[in-house]
C-alpha cells in the first residue's frame, strides 16, 4: 500500500496496522505475495483517492506532545495437565508435518508457533511452574488531539473498538504489532 501511494503521489507514506488479531483482508488466508500485493494496491488506491481531494495541511501551530509507557501483566490460561499438554504437543507436531507437506509458508510459520507454544505448556505442566502473567508494554504518544496507542502482538479488534469508545481524545489510533509480540490477545 505504501509503495503504491508513494508511486502515485511522490510523497512518503506511513503504514501501521491497527489491532487486527482476529481479522484478515485476504479471503483465502494463504498469505501468498500476489494476494498481499493485490490487497495493498487496493488499499493504496483508496488512500490516493482521498489524498487527491485534500486541501493541504492546516496552519502551522504548536501542539502538545507527550509520550507514556506502561507495563502490564496479561492473565494466562491455566496450565494443562501433563496428559493434555502431551496431546496438544502431538497435535501441533502433526499440523507442522501437514503444513510442510502442503508447502504453505504461512501455515508452516503458524504451525511452528503452535509447536513452540505446546512445548512451553508441556514444560510448565511437567515442572509444576505457574507463571503469574505475561508482561506487555503499552505506549501512548499524544500529538495535539490525536493519540497513538502502541501494543505488541495480534490484538483482537474488539479491544480497539472499546479503547476508541472510551478515549477522551477526538482521534485515537491503535497500532498493533508494535515493539515485539506477546502472541494473540483474544477477548474473554
Amino acid at each position: 500500500a505504501a509503495s503504491y501511494i508513494e508511486s502515485q503521489t511522490g510523497g512518503t507514506a506511513l503504514f501501521a496496522n491497527g489491532f487486527a488479531g482476529n481479522i484478515t483482508s485476504i479471503p483465502d488466508r494463504n498469505g501468498e505475495p500476489a494476494d498481499i500485493d493485490r490487497v495493498g494496491r487496493h488499499l493504496g488506491a483508496a488512500v490516493v483517492q482521498c489524498v487527491s481531494r485534500w486541501d493541504g495541511p492546516p496552519r502551522a501551530e504548536a501542539v502538545p506532545l507527550l509520550a507514556l509507557e506502561r507495563e502490564i501483566l496479561l492473565p494466562l490460561e491455566p496450565v494443562p495437565s501433563v496428559e493434555e499438554a502431551k496431546a496438544q504437543m502431538t497435535e501441533a507436531e502433526e499440523e507442522l508435518t501437514a503444513a510442510v507437506a502442503a508447502q504453505n509458508q504461512l501455515r508452516i510459520y503458524r504451525a511452528r508457533q503452535a509447536v513452540a507454544a505446546a512445548k512451553e505448556r508441556l514444560t510448565l505442566a511437567e515442572t509444576g511452574e505457574r507463571p503469574v502473567g505475561a508482561p506487555m508494554r503499552l505506549q501512548a504518544m499524544v500529538i495535539g488531539d490525536v493519540v497513538l496507542l502502541a501494543a505488541p502482538g495480534e490484538i483482537f479488534i474488539e479491544y480497539q473498538t472499546a479503547i476508541r469508545e472510551a478515549s477522551p481524545f477526538p482521534e485515537t489510533i491503535c497500532v498493533g504489532y508494535s515493539n515485539g509480540s506477546v502472541g494473540y490477545l483474544p477477548t474473554a
